[in-house]
């Protein structure tokens, strides 16, 4: 039986390890790193990359030679928000966070079959054999396999090696490197904190239709947020009504008079609805379906007598 092809190239020294390895050799200057002195975005992303394994920085740049590979060998497959979000669904269920070229041939064809994937028919069409031109290498190869293998040796060849500040992370001891995730993860918290209140603005939104999104209404918004003492990052759905009910009867807002003609009809009509399920006023005579059938002007004078009774 004939050895199957391998899809795995041996391993290179780490990165880490040799960047680690020339510190304690003296060829990187050791001078120590101002980390207090950098913003929160540059030491997280000094943390994310000293934290990556050997075995990380290799399945990442497999992952992406593969996904190149994958795309020459399968022109067929277009390249759409709507494709790359299917295939990134179907091997997120399989726990795949760093796909190889089987995997994403899995996924593929998984999708295509179940006729949820765009297809190119006239790239499909096309006749074997072909040739393969890599994305890394530009190299010419007449197997799959062969571009496999060398796309996979350029990707790893092309990860770059660790920074100085990264070498320097790593060698901190735990004494100094708790208070630095510690301000990560209070940085984090705030973001988090600042994605659920843009939330609560959004929800607040879906229940005002007659509400204008524009920068005056969100200017007197905010000021009557303010007003009220309250944060716009901190705000709560309660807190943007309360703002809101207090800025509409000041008549400073800027309102979608169409939205507030069909909100006005929608309550005279649930009045009068309501009017006629309890019985013993004009609408008596009315049905409901009649009723819906009225002129605005109808319906408001016998809603307001019901009121006036």
């Amino acid at each position: 039986m004939p050895t199957p092809p391998s899809y795995f190239v041996p391993r290179p020294e780490s990165s880490l390890d040799a960047g680690i390895r020339r510190v304690l050799n003296g060829e990187v200057s050791t001078s120590p790193i101002a980390f207090d002195e950098m913003s929160a975005d540059q030491l997280n992303k000094v943390v994310a990359n000293a934290a990556l394994s050997n075995q990380d920085r290799h399945s990442e740049a497999v992952s992406k030679a593969d996904s190149y590979s994958f795309q020459v060998a399968h022109p067929e497959f277009i390249r759409t928000t709507a494709n790359t979000k299917l295939v990134n669904y179907q091997l997120q269920t399989w726990g795949i966070t760093n796909p190889t070229y089987p995997d994403l041939v899995r996924a593929y064809e998984i999708l295509r079959d179940s006729h949820l994937l765009d297809i190119d028919k006239a790239a499909l069409a096309r006749q074997e054999p072909r040739s393969f031109t890599g994305t890394l290498t530009k190299q010419t190869f007449y197997t799959v396999d062969e571009m496999i293998s060398a796309e996979r040796q350029a990707a790893i060849q092309q990860v770059p090696e660790p920074s100085e500040e990264e070498i320097a992370f790593e060698n901190l001891p735990n004494s100094q490197v708790l208070p630095m995730l510690k301000r990560l993860e209070h940085k984090a918290h705030h973001q988090g904190d600042a994605l659920e209140t843009g939330s609560n603005a959004d929800a607040w939104l879906t229940l005002h239709p007659e509400f204008i999104d524009s920068i005056h209404n969100g200017k007197l918004m905010r000021l009557q947020l303010a007003t009220n003492g309250v944060l716009e990052d901190v705000a709560s759905i309660a807190d943007y009504e309360t703002a809101y009910q207090q800025l509409r009867a000041s008549d400073l807002l800027s309102l979608n008079q169409k939205a507030l003609a069909k909100q006005h009809r929608e309550e005279l009509q649930q009045r009068a609805s309501d009017a006629i399920a309890e019985g013993g006023t004009v609408f008596d005579k009315t049905s409901e379906a009649e009723m819906y059938e009225m002129d605005l002007e109808t319906v408001r004078k016998r809603a307001n007598a019901v009121m006036g009774r």
